[in-house]
């Protein structure tokens, strides 16, 4: 996945562009969708990456890849005095992908409410450089160690869109996740706020909140 912000910046140059302004007034299930997301917890761990959402509607169904990465690297040095000195370097790179889909109930033309359920994967690769320095310059201890987790998930959910003052959107959804192992499983809640230039480009903000884990971000979305 070290190719995601390549690959999301190609995929909005090969959509082109929209050069008229123009209102809005219809929920588009098919986008593609390109951005910046932070990730957090209750522990003030917080680390930033990309996302890519690629989605497209037949008939009265959706389909939607959606692909996620985040890299965080701490630094850190710690002085015992009269002993050592600590060198500390916590690498983490997360990645989570999900395809899936599922039905839509149109409400009207600018309003909408789909039911759907993705599945895929989250990976988390982690590695730790640890080196001590003596005071008094004899000798130091260096240790490095690396591991990974590897886990299936599960997303049901329902979701919420309406299209309003002709260029206003909002998304509001609630779900559940499930992770296979030890991870946590989490009931979810979603919020989203777009605005669109016109029906092919628009600006997002979103929030989601799951038990101790918060995402939020801005993205790009080119609608076709």
């Amino acid at each position: 996945m070290k190719q995601l912000p390549s690959l999301a910046g190609l995929t909005l140059l090969l959509c082109g562009t929209s050069a008229m302004a123009e209102q809005v007034q219809a929920v588009n299930y098919d986008y593609v969708e390109v951005g910046y997301k932070r990730h957090g917890d209750q522990s003030d761990f917080s680390t930033g990456g990309m996302q890519l959402t690629v989605s497209k509607r037949v008939d009265e169904f959706y389909f939607e890849l959606n692909a996620e990465q985040f890299e965080r690297n701490v630094n850190q040095v710690n002085t015992v005095e009269g002993f050592d000195t600590f060198h500390t370097n916590h690498g983490v790179e997360l990645t989570r992908y999900r395809v899936g889909g599922g039905f839509i109930f149109d409400l009207d033309s600018a309003s909408s409410v789909d039911v759907g359920l993705l599945h895929g994967k989250m990976e988390i690769d982690y590695q730790i450089e640890y080196l001590a320095v003596r005071d008094d310059g004899v000798g130091s201890i260096k240790h490095h160690s690396s591991g990974s987790l590897d886990t299936d998930l599960w997303d049901l959910r329902v979701q919420y869109q309406n299209v309003f003052s002709n260029n206003l959107a909002l998304k509001a959804a609630i779900g559940y996740e499930y992770l296979s192992g030890y991870a946590p499983n989490n009931l979810y809640g979603l919020v989203a706020v777009g605005y669109h230039f016109n029906k092919a480009w628009s600006v997002n903000t979103e929030y989601r909140y799951a038990d101790e884990f918060r995402n939020w971000g801005v993205n790009l979305q080119y609608a076709f």
